[in-house]
């Protein structure tokens, strides 16, 4: 039996992603998009100033890097490749490092950049950057520049959970799966694709029928993740 590709992502990124992946399929996709958060600008409690090094770890605070007049001159120190890509995008020199914020902090302890830091972050994060960068002998502070709201659970969602059709669920961040969790069991036979072991880790509880874990946290490798699980359900015999 086909399974459908779920996407619980903010709408834009979820359209994107669904974009994404039925480029790299060559064709289309079952795919229900089913917004479990949403993102709200807000305005920072102190002024952004003209820091030297800006710190993106999600395209989302990148979204908010224009509007709040951060200048380009910075040098933006990215958490991976996509979140790069859109900061080169706007202009910024970026320095990329291999994934996830312990990765971005060790690129950034070993090269020691001098000046202001400035981390742009949503109000929802995993690890300690800035502390474990001030830690190391670095000026860096934070700004709350987006909040990750929680959206009143999709009917389709909680429909295609209920349902006995496969399912397959990629998952970004461990908030979003912990959202997903909270929706309730599956009774669908479903696949997560999670984009590192916190996000499997806060999916824990959700007694699915199978979780993957990509070998490195990227948009490509999200993408051949969900497209191999999503082949693998095609073939795979219902009871």
């Amino acid at each position: 039996m086909q399974p459908t590709i779920v996407l619980t992502r903010p709408l834009e990124q979820a359209n994107r992603f669904a974009a994404d992946l039925t480029a790299a399929h060559n064709g289309p996709l079952p795919i229900l998009i089913a917004p479990l958060m949403g993102i709200t600008p807000l305005v920072p409690d102190a002024p952004i100033g003209t820091p030297d090094h800006v710190i993106f770890t999600s395209a989302n605070a990148v979204d908010q890097a224009m509007r709040l007049g951060v200048p380009t001159t910075a040098t933006a120190w990215c958490v991976g490749p996509q979140t790069a890509a859109a900061a080169a995008s706007l202009g910024f020199r970026t320095q990329v490092a291999k994934g996830d914020s312990a990765a971005l902090v060790a690129m950034m302890t070993a090269a020691q950049p001098q000046g202001d830091i400035l981390h742009l972050r949503g109000a929802h994060v995993t690890g300690r950057v800035v502390s474990a960068l001030t830690e190391a002998g670095m000026t860096c502070s934070a700004r709350i520049v987006y909040d990750q709201i929680r959206l009143c659970v999709p009917h389709p969602l909680t429909l295609a959970l209920g349902d006995l059709q496969p399912l397959i669920i990629p998952l970004f961040s461990p908030r979003s799966a912990r959202l997903l969790a909270e929706v309730g069991p599956p009774t669908a036979p479903t696949t997560l694709v999670t984009m590192s072991a916190a996000v499997a880790e806060a999916a824990a509880s959700m007694r699915v029928m199978d979780v993957i874990t990509v070998n490195f946290p990227d948009k490509n490798n999200m993408i051949a993740a969900t497209l191999q699980s999503f082949d693998a359900s095609s073939s795979r015999k219902m009871p």
